[in-house]
């Protein structure tokens, strides 16, 4: 039988025109892959790039062949004749498409800002705090031309489409052809061929961040993210991690682990400051030559500060709830503060008796829905939130913090008895507003270099750092003169840090690592007491911050939350920050002291020397018996903060 070379190229017209229509989102993919490639590229091996691509290809692939899977039914069920769905198919397509090309350009940015990927949380989080974001996105970014380009580009990709899907009728393919096609499509989506499908877990193959990040495609970490809350270890029991907490608390506890910090004295006025995003790295109390900080590092010489300090998460919401609980927000899907059926929670407020107690942010207080977690957990704190303030905001984030601060300080001047208030900074966000009437002076003479050496992504990012600081500068300037200076407790922390591509005033391993994302600095000012100082020997957790303000403001709390008083003799024993990542899949645990960072993923425990030359090399096998123990505090911190429950705590 002769070779018809015609008729093989004729069977392969189906194939030929698939490709064709799927090859626009397979070399978007391919693009936006090697941008994240080298745009964030961190230390690793030209082979494990190769490999966390090859991993991130396949999940391309996958959102490429879904993409395909209307047209390749549109042909077999009508091949290609029927105008009218030939053109829904082709406008359904070009929307998709730029949907996600739109997600992948948010997925940069979000990856720039702190170093996570796009996932279900960004939308049931973030996006679904739907007026602030689309305030942010108005303030930010130039939204009507970038519709008017979008709406430019779906009508091209339309007619692209439409074009190339019309042409279908022109193909008489054979059964064996459309069998050929729809078998590629298969595995394209199952993303390998086997009986198990790819998932995201296979992208995090490595303990490397940036490779596992590297190797996940936003659009399918989005829908794939999205799962019912699961405990990640299972296998460990809630009565092994009590008895493991024992051995952690530095207090007496009791078999359900009540304990009792600090005794009844006489009342002094507490201050927690929570200014937003205050990595330890952008600091100038780290080193940072840039000096973002002045008034926050004049503030630490005059009091104690705590350079080892770490928030558990590095959401706002997270924080809140662990400042105030006193338990880690370890949900690996929806906050806790979002849980609905689970707000009314035993609060550190309670031990606060015959305290006045206030909260203040300028923005509004149902980001994550604490606005509602607040007035059903702490009836009696009064809760101050933009609308309640005669001043108009300056961006999507409400009031400036300026502005705020003079607020504040005319309501706590009005105050007698004792009182505690929290303080919720919010202007240090995108886009980055700098306010005239302040009277802050922008700082333009740093050269772009040296900007991105010491961790900022940009100028305005470092003079909206400098202006959150100069307004802090000016609440501490001015509550001096207060009447309860002498007699208040000023602390001062941020709510979380952030991330940057580098800073090298720190260890590599804080970046490498994410760390910086959770460290910042811990500042406790007391007049009265007059406690001076710098200890790095403490490892501070933010569940720590109400029972060290209540042991210095003469209160007795009985509790059976995890934190533990700072100012304590013993508190340096069993000294670890506690850390939890809830955007991996699995959800990532980790524990870190002084020397080493140990992380749980997938039940497989790294330990790592982050302050050291190689803070990516895997050290566990040779500290056995400390990634043993540290491995252990970690579950037990984890396993307790996931079982607790209303009113259990």
């Amino acid at each position: 039988m002769p070779f018809d070379r015609q008729k093989i190229y004729k069977e392969a017209d189906l194939l030929a025109r698939l490709f064709k229509i799927s090859l626009v989102s397979i070399v978007l993919y391919l693009i936006f892959r090697l941008i994240f490639t080298f745009m964030f590229f961190k230390a690793a091996t030209v082979f494990e790039v190769i490999y966390a691509n090859y991993i991130g290809f396949k999940f391309d692939l996958r959102l490429s062949a879904l993409q395909l899977v209307p047209v390749f039914f549109l042909y077999i069920f009508t091949r290609g004749k029927i105008k009218i769905l030939n053109l829904i198919t082709a406008i359904i397509m070009s929307i998709s498409q730029i949907l996600f090309v739109i997600f992948y350009c948010i997925d940069l940015g979000n990856y720039e800002y702190i170093t996570q990927r796009i996932s279900s949380a960004f939308f049931l989080d973030d996006l679904v705090e739907y007026e602030t974001s689309l305030e942010m996105a108005k303030d930010t970014y130039p939204l009507v031309p970038v519709i008017i380009v979008l709406f430019v580009l779906i009508y091209l990709l339309s007619r692209f489409y439409y074009k190339n899907i019309s042409s279908l009728k022109k193909i008489n393919a054979h059964v064996k052809e459309i069998f050929v096609c729809g078998l590629i499509i298969l595995i394209a989506s199952w993303g390998r061929i086997g009986i198990r499908t790819l998932t995201t877990t296979d992208a995090y193959f490595s303990h490397n961040r940036y490779l596992s990040q590297l190797a996940l495609n936003p659009v399918i970490n989005i829908f794939s993210s999205r799962k019912e809350e699961m405990d990640i270890l299972k296998e460990y029991k809630l009565d092994q991690a009590k008895t493991r907490l024992k051995d952690f608390f530095i207090e007496d506890s009791t078999d359900d682990l009540t304990r009792i910090i600090g005794k009844d004295g006489k009342k002094y006025n507490v201050i927690i400051v929570l200014l937003e995003s205050l990595a330890a790295n952008k600091t100038g109390l780290f080193n940072n030559k840039l000096d973002p900080t002045p008034y926050f590092d004049k503030l630490a010489n005059e009091s104690l500060l705590f350079t080892n300090f770490f928030t558990p998460a590095y959401k706002t919401n997270r924080g809140i709830w662990t400042l105030l609980t006193g338990l880690p927000d370890v949900r690996s899907s929806v906050p806790r503060s979002r849980d609905l059926d689970n707000l009314k929670q035993l609060t550190y407020f309670d031990h606060f008796v015959g305290f006045d107690k206030s909260y203040f942010i300028g923005g509004h207080a149902n980001w994550g829905n604490l606005d509602s977690f607040y007035k059903i957990s702490i009836p009696d704190m009064k809760l101050q939130q933009l609308g309640d303030f005669k001043l108009d905001p300056v961006d999507a984030w409400g009031i400036a913090d300026y502005d705020l601060f003079n607020l504040i300080i005319s309501d706590l001047e009005s105050k007698d008895g004792p009182f505690i208030s929290v303080i919720q900074t919010s202007g240090f966000h995108r886009p980055y507003t700098i306010p005239d009437h302040v009277g802050y002076k922008v700082v333009d003479n740093i050269s772009d270099d040296e900007i991105r050496d010491y961790g900022f992504n940009s100028l305005k990012e470092y003079n909206s750092l400098r202006l959150q600081d100069y307004s802090f500068g000016h609440f501490i300037k001015e509550f001096k003169k207060s009447k309860h200076y002498e007699n208040t407790i000023i602390i001062a922390v941020g709510d979380h840090g952030l991330n940057s591509v580098k800073s090298i005033n720190v260890p590599k391993g804080f970046h490498q690592h994410r760390l910086a994302l959770h460290h910042t600095p811990l500042v406790i000012h007391f007049p009265a007491k007059g406690i001076t100082g710098v200890n790095s020997e403490v490892i501070g957790n933010q569940m720590d911050i109400f029972p060290t303000a209540a042991k210095l403001a003469g209160v007795e709390m009985r509790t059976k939350a995890l934190g533990r008083d700072l100012l304590s003799d013993r508190a340096a024993e069993q000294n670890f920050g506690f850390i939890f990542s809830w955007d991996f899949r699995p959800s990532l645990v980790g524990l870190i002291d002084r020397e080493h960072y140990l992380e749980i993923l997938d039940d497989r425990p790294g330990l790592f020397d982050y302050r050291g030359e190689f803070p990516l090399r895997n050290i566990a096998n040779q500290h056995e018996s400390k990634t043993k123990s540290m491995t252990e505090l970690a579950k037990a911190i984890y396993k307790y903060s996931l079982l607790s429950s209303k009113g259990e705590l």
